[in-house]
């Protein structure tokens, strides 16, 4: 029993340490494993499908909350 209770001890001491490392250093391991792209370097795409712009057009307009002003076509 001895054993066991040194072992549970030994092994919540280890797990608690990695945890504060894990911690310590989030933002280091952020940046390490994140990658981001400009939106410069990002690709375009070109809709073609005139009900898929409207639905984008429209989500956008609602997702902004803006009136359309001007609809150039």
């Amino acid at each position: 029993m001895k054993a066991f209770r040194k072992f549970l001890k030994r092994t919540f001491i280890v797990l608690a340490i990695f945890f504060l490392l894990l911690f310590i250093f989030r933002g280091f391991l952020y940046q390490s494993f994140v990658t981001y792209s400009d939106a410069g370097d990002r690709k375009s795409y070109i809709v073609t499908n005139r009900a898929l712009a409207a639905y984008i057009d429209s989500s956008v307009y609602d997702y902004l909350n803006v009136s359309r002003v001007n609809k150039f076509e």
